[in-house]
């Protein structure tokens, strides 16, 4: 099959990041490297296996059910949310006849062996597994996250009533989400962008967002975890009070905490606007 090294497929272009694939790429690696010290091999002979097992057609692609069957096969479980976000990832610059929903497969399989450190010969020494550790954000995720905090300060600062940014800013997010799914598309967080007037957000930006944030194909973004990411930029420590993170509760418990934060922050930007009449009151 050659070396890892060798690239098999052309990209024109470059791709915008993805939290979930890069968390799909730690734990691919993880799984396989300890799989090669129980039988032996390498990253990349293990993974063609799997991929050709899978691959009936000999045709160098496999579909989201394929892919998903495959990676189980090397021993790490995917939801099919998961499977598909990663194959529409390496399928965003496909050309005709691959569609959205198909992956060459031996890109995966250069960009594992790339991001493994032993993919050449396996290694003898027993190691105890490691906890997979989140996606490291982008550089240009943080560019974009700064100026989310440099507009969501102005923002606070210019408003008549006080409230903390962290709560101006998940306050809007929460009351453009009509549907209370903790979620956003590219234009519902534009539409988020201008009521803070936030004018440094280009659409790029946003799209780079949602990107970053899509846990699921979706094309839409887990705000919950943009605004952890925002306080964290922030510096702000506390972060109590958001919704539970995917993976922990059920969805209704989830759909339960969107709207208790967001009944929360009603009730004090309500309690606010009554201060400032009663002091506009006191003044006549």
């Amino acid at each position: 099959f050659g070396s890892c090294s060798r690239m098999f497929t052309a990209r024109p272009t470059q791709r915008s990041d993805n939290a979930l694939v890069e968390r799909f790429k730690r734990s691919l690696t993880q799984c396989l490297e300890d799989k090669m010290i129980r039988e032996g091999g390498t990253i990349a002979s293990i993974m063609r296996e799997a991929f050709l097992f899978w691959d009936s057609d000999s045709s160098g692609a496999l579909d989201v059910a394929e892919f998903k069957g495959a990676i189980n096969r090397v021993g790490l479980a995917l939801s099919n949310a998961e499977a598909s976000q990663v194959v529409r990832y390496y399928a965003s610059n496909n050309r005709p006849p691959l569609g959205q929903d198909e992956i060459m497969y031996e890109e995966i399989v250069t960009d594992v062996c790339r991001h493994s450190r032993n993919f050449l010969s396996h290694s003898m020494t027993i190691r105890k597994p490691e906890p997979v550790k989140s996606a490291r954000i982008p550089g240009e995720i943080s560019q974009i996250l700064r100026k989310v905090v440099d507009g969501v300060l102005k923002c606070s600062q210019k408003s008549a009533m006080t409230i903390s940014p962290r709560d101006l800013l998940h306050g809007t997010l929460l009351r453009v989400d009509t549907q209370n799914r903790g979620k956003l598309d590219a234009k519902q967080m534009q539409k988020v962008f201008r009521e803070m007037r936030i004018s440094s957000i280009t659409l790029n930006d946003v799209g780079r967002l949602v990107n970053w944030y899509d846990d699921d194909a979706s094309k839409t973004m887990d705000y919950t975890k943009f605004v952890k990411d925002t306080v964290r930029e922030l510096g702000t420590a506390n972060a109590s009070g958001l919704p539970p993170l995917k993976g922990g509760p059920s969805a209704p418990i989830k759909r339960t905490a969107i709207l208790a934060e967001k009944a929360r922050i009603e009730r004090r930007l309500k309690d606010l606007s009554k201060s400032e009449e009663l002091t506009k009151t006191k003044m006549r």
